[in-house]
């Protein structure tokens, strides 16, 4: 008993420090993703380095990912060659999918795939 009264404060203090996060109130459901250095302790260069996710990802994640996995951009006979056909296949797919995305919605995922995984070349300029 005078064990218990004892740890109680040091549990209180070791939690007050971020040791763990509290909950903030009984039957709180909110859950804390960890930060983790990357796997090789180097840290990567580009726009999402410590930067919330961007849009493009966000929509990527959340309504391709299900089916199109990394493996599908990285393989060595890709479909898009340029950045506009692989617009093309976002369109297509959004289409498909019946996403009714929008110019910005499909020019975020373009980009985001571009930076992610293509890394071709901007469209040339018409003068």
């Amino acid at each position: 008993m005078i064990a218990m009264r004892l740890l109680i404060p040091v549990v209180a203090m070791w939690l007050s420090f971020g040791a763990a996060p509290a909950p903030a109130a009984v039957g709180d459901a909110t859950v804390r993703e960890p930060v983790l250095p990357p796997a090789n302790g180097k840290k990567k260069s580009g726009p999402t380095d410590s930067s919330p996710a961007s849009r493009g990802q966000l929509l990527y994640e959340n309504h391709c990912q299900a089916c199109h996995t990394s493996q599908l951009h990285i393989r060595e006979q890709r479909r898009a060659g340029t950045i506009d056909e692989l617009r093309g296949w976002v369109t297509r797919w959004a289409t498909v999918q019946k996403l009714n995305w929008g110019d910005e919605e499909i020019g975020a995922v373009t980009d985001y795939l571009n930076r992610r995984y293509y890394r071709l070349a901007p469209p040339a300029r018409k003068n």
